[in-house]
């Protein structure tokens, strides 16, 4: 991974500032960067109004990516939202559900990319999708 000084600092008093207030919980710097990175790209596209026009878009697109659920009130606000879904991100302790929603994060922003509907599931994410 490519960072500067400046950002690599950064990340390494992050890390050592985490395990110093960890409660038991020994999650490897790969996997935290991975959670980082990823809370950061679906914070950007919750957020964007030029992505999702509607929240109940933002709804649509958590439920059929991610099986994240969220009531109808709670899509009255982006920011509530983004909240809980970084919640939800944090909490995922498994390396592969990390992937997974970066797997999810690749495929949308490849659809806006190549303006493609972002709705529709192409057969990868269908098969991903499928339980075995």
């Amino acid at each position: 991974m490519f960072v500067d000084k400046n950002s690599k600092d950064l990340l390494e008093i992050f890390f050592k500032t985490q395990r110093k207030f960890s409660q038991g919980v020994d999650v490897s710097d790969e996997i935290e960067i991975k959670r980082i990175i990823a809370v950061g790209i679906m914070s950007n596209i919750i957020l964007s109004k030029k992505i999702f026009k509607k929240n109940v878009e933002i709804g649509d697109f958590l439920m059929a990516f991610m099986d994240i659920s969220f009531s109808k009130w709670m899509l009255s606000s982006r920011t509530l939202i983004c909240g809980k879904t970084i919640k939800y991100i944090k909490t995922m302790d498994s390396e592969d559900d990390i992937n997974n929603v970066l797997n999810s994060l690749y495929s949308l922003l490849k659809k806006i990319n190549q303006d493609e509907d972002i709705h529709q599931k192409d057969i990868y994410e269908v098969i991903r999708d499928m339980e075995i």
